[in-house]
């Protein structure tokens, strides 16, 4: 399998998970997969191994052809993105 087939079927798994939220948040679930498809290939790719598939940093680095340092780099710089997207709806919810 390619990097890039790779990376095209985390995001996948990244979106189905999204839709797979209870009917109340649904709602939420569309912001957060509209957040989520804003979000750069790569970045969206080590979201959904890191945080959907539960992959150590070492084997997404090496899935993905990164370094440590780029890989974490890359992690802050997507949560902080849809920290920043989805401030509004997170707001509403309290």
């Amino acid at each position: 399998m390619t990097r890039v087939n790779k990376m095209i079927g985390a995001a996948v798994v990244a979106m189905a998970l999204l839709t797979a939220f209870p009917a109340p948040m649904r709602a939420q679930g569309d912001q957060g997969a509209a957040a989520l498809a804003a979000l750069p290939e790569l970045h969206r790719a080590a979201l959904a191994l890191r945080y959907f598939e539960e992959m150590d940093y070492r084997s997404i680095e090496n899935m993905l052809g990164l370094t440590n340092g780029a890989l974490r780099g890359i992690l802050g710089r997507a949560l902080a993105s849809l920290r920043k997207q989805l401030r509004p709806a997170l707001a509403s919810m309290d």
